[in-house]
């Protein structure tokens, strides 16, 4: 849908082990990609395969995969992140599941 606009977002993402990272997180009506330098994308992951997500605390965002891989987002404005990310799961979602009636 045109309302899901592709946006992005200047994080930094947590891994494993605690380290920090600078990364551009962004949303499309299809998937959730994380580019590095301005170019080089590090994740690449459909909004369908998103299992769980919210907000940890103010300024941090957690996502679980159906794989179970989690991925830490933090930035001052992750309440937006997660509102964003929340509404195109859910859009999605409704959207598949009308193209699966439809079949």
């Amino acid at each position: 849908p045109d309302f899901l606009i592709d946006t992005s977002f200047d994080v930094i993402k947590v891994n494993k082990m605690g380290q920090k990272m600078r990364r551009t997180l962004k949303l499309t009506q299809h998937h959730v990609i994380s580019i590095k330098n301005g170019c080089e994308i590090t994740k690449f992951y459909s909004l369908s395969d998103i299992r769980l997500v919210w907000l940890e605390n103010q300024d941090t965002v957690r996502i679980i995969q159906r794989s179970n891989k989690m991925n830490v987002y933090m930035s001052p404005i992750s309440p937006h992140i997660l509102q964003q990310i929340t509404t195109r799961v859910k859009v999605r979602a409704a959207l598949d599941k009308a193209e699966i009636s439809d079949s």
